[in-house]
């Protein structure tokens, strides 16, 4: 759906979809509810919309299974506004919810809450501006997270895919509370990722998935460890800003002994959690580039010994810790 006003899509299951199975852009006054999907990409999309409720669903994706997107797709700039999200079941191959990796534009004003996240393989809760977007006042809060991989990603990128002459984005105005993720990752089934993939019955696009089995050689070395950090994190010279985590608790698989202290400082241009390398120098969030950091009863836990910090602090200004 393009340009639509006030629409209502409630009580549909959709079943291995092939492509994006719900994708509206430039919509206004918009309600979905009561939906059931399993897709072989992206469940829900809404990109560019204004008014938007999305609530009472149950998505089990191939891809991203909530992504916000603000793309070129209407050959001018726009913004995601006013956007509630509640009462959702997500569970996807990739990013449960996402911002991303489409930035032309912005996203402003948007709270999602009681959302039940389980059996992800990349990440929870990511916030991605790549391609110039102004990413402002957005609200995580009473969120369970059983079996996912990476609970919490925040990147401010330079891949710069769109219009020519747009500045680095910005990332501001983020609350996370009432966050519980728990561990350890194990295997799950999951529809397969893209229908093609399936057909061809690549070994990788088994329904049973392990977070170590990503396809590659590396991933098979690194089984012990497959665990990504947390990571929120600026670039030189223009920090995220005003970022605040409450009643944060991580319980985390661990087990790593030795680590490389120095990070990287450019990520790859395709954002994802692994662009600043697979092992982290903390073993709970690692935090860089921050201008505005709370932490309010931000805690950390590992199954197995560890012997990171809970979490490291680099190139942060205005830093507030509270037990």
């Amino acid at each position: 759906m393009k340009n639509c006003k006030n629409v209502e899509l409630s009580n549909l299951w959709i079943f291995f979809a092939t492509d994006l199975a719900i994708y509206f852009a430039g919509c206004e006054n918009v309600d979905i509810y009561g939906i059931k999907m399993r897709t072989y990409i992206d469940g829900i999309s809404p990109d560019n919309c204004k008014n938007v409720r999305i609530h009472d669903c149950d998505i089990e994706a191939g891809d991203d299974a909530l992504v916000f997107k603000s793309s070129y797709t209407l050959n001018k700039l726009d913004i995601c506004k006013d956007i509630r999200v509640w009462n959702c079941k997500i569970k996807s191959r990739a990013y449960c919810v996402k911002f991303g990796t489409e930035t032309n534009g912005g996203f402003e004003d948007i709270i999602m809450e009681d959302i039940y996240m389980y059996d992800t393989r990349i990440c929870g809760f990511s916030i991605m501006s790549s391609d110039g977007a102004v990413i402002d006042n957005i609200v995580l809060r009473n969120v369970k997270m059983v079996n996912v991989n990476t609970p919490i990603f925040l990147h401010l990128g330079k891949r710069m895919r769109g219009p020519s002459g747009q500045e680095i984005g910005r990332i501001r105005n983020v609350w996370i509370e009432n966050v519980e993720a728990t561990g350890p990752y194990g295997p799950y089934e999951i529809v397969p990722s893209q229908y093609p993939y399936y057909q061809a019955n690549d070994w990788w696009q088994d329904r049973k998935v392990y977070a170590q089995q990503w396809g590659t050689p590396e991933m098979e070395e690194r089984r012990e460890n497959w665990q990504i950090t947390s990571n929120i994190c600026g670039l030189k010279g223009i920090p995220l800003e005003n970022i605040t985590l409450k009643n944060v608790h991580l319980e985390l698989d661990g087990g790593v002994q030795e680590f490389e202290t120095n990070v990287k400082e450019d990520a790859p241009d395709y954002p994802e959690t692994f662009g600043y390398g697979w092992i982290l120098p903390a073993k709970g969030i690692y935090f860089r580039y921050v201008d505005g950091l709370t932490l309010d009863n931000v805690t950390v836990t590992t199954l197995r010994p560890d012997v990171r910090e809970d979490f490291v602090f680099e190139k942060v200004e205005n830093l507030t810790v509270r037990v």
